[in-house]
């Protein structure tokens, strides 16, 4: 026989109703959003967000709950930004490369002072105070929410296949193929070779072809492609630049959050972009291990080397820089970042 407690059968409804309706309200409290990316799923920066969306879900409660996209499933990071700006996704983390149309500053990157340099420089500047104007610029251009710290893909070389280049001299002539940049362009130009443009999905055909000598990319990115088969033999580790990856939310969506959720969702992205960077190093170095085996002969110039092309190029940045469209007072502001060659 089913008994009732003392609150009798008016009771146990109403505590019924209340149970039905707080769990309502958890559901409905819940907040779930879409990470997009374009990298595949065992790429450091998908691992790594996907890490973000992990830790995010589990300090919640579950209350922060991300999806992550990869592959292009959403949008490619060339258009993602416009995306973020129209409220279309919610988060993405799409590479500094990209930006440059929405904010010029990001193109100092390809600059001469930043020719040859490692990732500590790098990082003086991304989380330093010209990082902060960029970010600040960002948010104001497509109305997002710079999460904090950026990711980092890792160092961009310069890799040949028939050509090999043993010392600067030996770029003269060479055909390079280039992702864009006039930075990057005028590097290229000023140490005699020809900067050549060829889309990503074309550069296997294109290299075996011979329809260019060589071209600026990363261990990672060579390793992905298996770019060996298609006869890349040689590298010039030359640090070309620093690939780095900017978190971004829909400024639509960061203000509907609490200010409880977004002090979370900024703590645990820094605490997750201290292990993704050295996460990142470690892959470079293990692509670059990676195509030694595969017989790719790799070709380093000493820091000094680097330094005296930097100094020479220096030469002409002001000039780059105009052309680019990037202020005269940033340059100076990362110039004064950075430490004296």
């Amino acid at each position: 026989m089913m008994t009732f407690s003392r609150w009798g059968a008016a009771g146990a409804g109403a505590v019924l109703a209340w149970t039905v309706a707080m769990g309502a309200a958890s559901a409905a409290d819940t907040v779930d959003f879409r990470i997009s990316l374009d990298t595949s799923p065992t790429h450091v920066r998908t691992v790594w967000v996907q890490e973000f969306a992990e830790r995010l879900k589990d300090q919640s409660g579950g209350t922060l709950n991300a999806t992550v996209y990869h592959s292009g499933q959403l949008f490619k990071d060339v258009n993602v930004a416009k995306a973020l700006r129209q409220g279309s996704v919610e988060m993405a983390v799409p590479g500094t490369w990209v930006l440059g149309g929405f904010e010029r500053r990001f193109d100092t990157a390809t600059l001469p002072m930043l020719y040859g340099r490692g990732p500590d420089d790098y990082h003086a500047i991304s989380d330093g105070e010209p990082g902060r104007l960029i970010s600040e610029g960002l948010e104001e251009k497509l109305d997002v929410k710079v999460l904090g710290k950026w990711f980092d893909l890792g160092a961009s070389h310069t890799y040949f296949a028939s050509r090999k280049v043993e010392t600067y001299a030996d770029m003269k002539g060479a055909k390079v193929r280039f992702p864009g940049g006039a930075g990057l362009s005028a590097r290229l130009e000023y140490l005699g070779a020809t900067p050549v443009l060829v889309p990503w999905p074309d550069v296997p055909l294109a290299m075996s072809r011979g329809n260019f000598d060589g071209l600026i990319t990363t261990n990672e990115s060579v390793k992905s492609a298996k770019l060996w088969e298609s006869g890349l033999k040689y590298v010039f580790e030359d640090y070309q630049t620093f690939g780095q990856y900017i978190p971004m939310v829909a400024g639509g969506f960061w203000k509907k959050l609490t200010p409880d959720q977004q002090q979370m969702m900024t703590r645990i992205w820094d605490e997750v972009t201290t292990e993704e960077r050295a996460a990142a190093l470690a892959a470079q170095e293990e692509a670059g291990e990676e195509a030694k085996r595969q017989g790719v002969v790799f070709i380093t110039p000493s820091p000094e080397e680097r330094a005296d092309i930097r100094r020479k190029m220096m030469e002409v940045q002001d000039e780059i820089a105009k052309s680019i469209g990037i202020p005269a007072d940033f340059v100076k502001l990362v110039h004064d970042t950075l430490p004296p060659d």
